[in-house]
């Protein structure tokens, strides 16, 4: 299979012997001082570590709906199956709640079931461009991107 990189408006659509889904950011991309911001202000007692992005790094929030298009369930482990890269470099979710902004959790999707919900990243500050990856366990591999700017 191709490995496709679309527009941040599109939807990925995969359809393999493993996985069948649909991958979209349709509630927005959050970056930068705003996203800071945002981890800042939410309640201190629901983060175990400190908000405070890492020093040359920044917070990325995204918003990402699933649907499973096969007959049969689909697991879904968003820390796992959903990778931002950055200059080739994969960064995984950050375990943090926002108030405001609910998680996207895992679950198992049923047939033609769909969930969304927000994303956290820390990614380099500075203007590259960041790319959604949908990379399930299985193959392990990414299956296609979503640029998020």
């Amino acid at each position: 299979m191709d490995v496709v990189t679309l527009g941040p408006d599109e939807t990925l659509t995969v359809q393999n012997p493993q996985v069948n889904a649909q991958v979209s950011v349709d509630g927005g991309v959050i970056r930068g001082s705003r996203a800071d911001t945002i981890v800042a202000e939410s309640d201190a007692e629901s983060n175990l570590f400190s908000s405070e992005p890492v020093h040359g790094y920044e917070y990325l929030m995204v918003h990402i709906r699933i649907k499973n298009t096969d007959d049969y369930s689909l697991a879904v482990s968003p820390y796992f199956d959903l990778p931002v890269y950055v200059s080739g470099v994969s960064y995984n979710e950050e375990n943090l709640e926002l108030e405001g902004y609910p998680v996207l959790e895992p679950t198992t999707l049923l047939s033609n079931e769909e969930i969304h919900g927000w994303m956290v990243y820390m990614v380099p500050v500075g203007g590259e461009s960041a790319e959604l990856a949908y990379e399930p366990l299985l193959p392990d591999e990414p299956l296609g991107f979503i640029r998020l700017s």
